[in-house]
């Protein structure tokens, strides 16, 4: 069954949606700054099942992830929710097919908001029905300050478009995956429930370092 979280009093909805393999800092850190600085009343994470602009073979199981994301948000309930809306369904993650179900969850009251870091805005316009994605959401983009924005967005892109001059945190699910393989896990990057998953399961080629002389 799918997981929806509460829905009511919802003004200004945040959608945080990526393959959280794993979801760290910086993902909180943004979700965090773009509900403070667009007055968002919640900030759901949709992690996705098969992302078609972002396909590997090494994927962690979605039940893993899912996992993963819920005990991470789950301190800063119920700001912070998680939802495995995208994991029920069958076949690519399209974020169309979401903001239809999330647009029918919550009525036409709520105003969404769909939440990127500013280095991957080049990509959504890209998306499958990507004007209908806008005509669903408005796009807010975190970065650093000074980031640059991709010259060529077309016009009824950024007519939908907030740029936020933060955060600054630098976090990559990559970098995390290739520390657990060597046996590390960086606190300051991974949140403490997350990092316990990663233990636990052996996650990502994680074996704990051998401590005996």
């Amino acid at each position: 069954m799918t997981v929806i979280p509460d829905t009511a009093g919802i003004r200004r909805l945040g959608l945080l949606g990526g393959t959280f393999d794993p979801i760290h800092e910086g993902h909180l850190a943004l979700a965090d700054y773009a509900a403070y600085h667009a007055g968002l009343d919640r900030v759901w994470f949709i992690p996705s099942a098969t992302p078609p602009h972002k396909r590997r073979s090494d994927l962690a199981d979605a039940a893993i992830r899912f996992e993963m994301t819920r005990a991470a948000v789950e301190p800063y309930a119920p700001r912070f929710a998680a939802t495995d809306i995208e994991l029920q369904r069958d076949g690519p993650s399209y974020t169309v097919e979401t903001l239809r179900q999330i647009r029918d969850a919550v009525g036409c009251e709520t105003e969404l908001f769909w939440i990127v870091g500013r280095d991957n805005l080049d990509e959504i316009p890209q998306w499958y029905q990507s004007r209908r994605i806008v005509e669903y959401v408005t796009i807010i983009a975190g970065g650093r300050p000074g980031e640059r924005v991709p010259d060529d967005l077309p016009d009824w892109f950024c007519a939908r478009l907030l740029l936020l001059d933060g955060p600054t945190i630098d976090v990559s699910s990559t970098r995390i995956r290739e520390q657990a393989a060597s046996g590390v896990i960086d606190l300051m990057s991974v949140p403490e429930p997350v990092a316990r998953i990663i233990q636990s399961r052996g996650l990502y080629g994680y074996t704990a370092p051998n401590t005996t002389a």
